[in-house]
């Protein structure tokens, strides 16, 4: 088994704009602004076809690794991290049935901001950099996990593991 090695970059628009859309309101002036709330309208759009599912995934700390990759084809997918930063693992859509894993990335994504995974996007499960467990919202077509659910996995059928790791000192201060 080999493992491909990830280093974990900040979730920015221009990073994640192969793979999606960045979901965060920092720095954006609200549509609508008054004493009692604030509106930011069209943060992220999606794209479905009938109903909307709402679902939540709690990740519990442990080992930064995906064994496998999946994706939607009919449909967008938002993640939202609700109570603490996650790390998405993201492949760019391909047209085939296997991801290119020379472009799976690793994304940090801050507590109450999200990404809009473009169709096809390879993914895996919110992981946790931290020793707290994280609820994620996961917002995608009602029916999804029954009809669009395809995954590859890369340790039973590739021999790979991909791992995501903390940048070295000198990334983030460079």
């Amino acid at each position: 088994m080999t493992e491909k090695r990830v280093t974990i970059e900040k979730a920015t628009n221009a990073a994640i704009a192969p793979y999606g859309d960045l979901v965060e309101i920092a720095g954006v002036s609200p549509d609508f602004d008054s004493d009692v709330f604030s509106f930011w309208n069209d943060v992220s759009v999606g794209s479905f076809d009938g109903g909307v599912s709402f679902g939540m995934v709690n990740t519990k700390p442990g080992d930064m690794v995906a064994p496998m990759l999946e994706r939607h084809v009919k449909t967008t997918e938002t993640l939202i991290a609700l109570d603490a930063e996650i790390v998405l693992v993201l492949g760019e859509p391909t047209g085939g049935d296997v991801p290119n894993l020379e472009d799976v990335k690793a994304f940090s994504v801050a507590q109450d901001s999200g990404v809009t995974l473009k169709r096809g996007t390879w993914h895996y499960v919110p992981l946790v950099p931290s020793e707290v467990e994280a609820r994620t919202l996961v917002v995608f077509r009602q029916g999804t996990p029954g009809d669009d659910l395809q995954i590859h996995q890369l340790a039973e059928v590739d021999g790979v593991t991909v791992r995501a790791v903390q940048p070295r000192r000198e990334e983030i201060e460079g």
